[in-house]
């Protein structure tokens, strides 16, 4: 679902990324990194588990908004 909200706003698959902050914190997080055609999504491992399905779009939306 991710990559499908992605693909519909002429976002690449691989400027999307998980990370894996859970061994870290459990503190929930989204942001994009770079610039124009270098930017990218960033969505913590922690965000993806503990949030609806329905959250995680809307945060994905909001970072896509950036």
């Amino acid at each position: 679902k991710i990559l499908a909200i992605a693909n519909e706003a002429d976002i690449p698959a691989e400027h999307v990324y998980e990370v894996n902050m859970s061994e870290k914190t459990n503190a929930l997080n989204a942001y994009v990194t770079g610039i124009g055609s270098n930017s990218r999504i960033v969505l913590w491992d922690t965000t993806l588990n503990r949030l609806s399905d329905e959250e995680i779009l809307f945060i994905m939306a909001h970072e896509m908004g950036h």
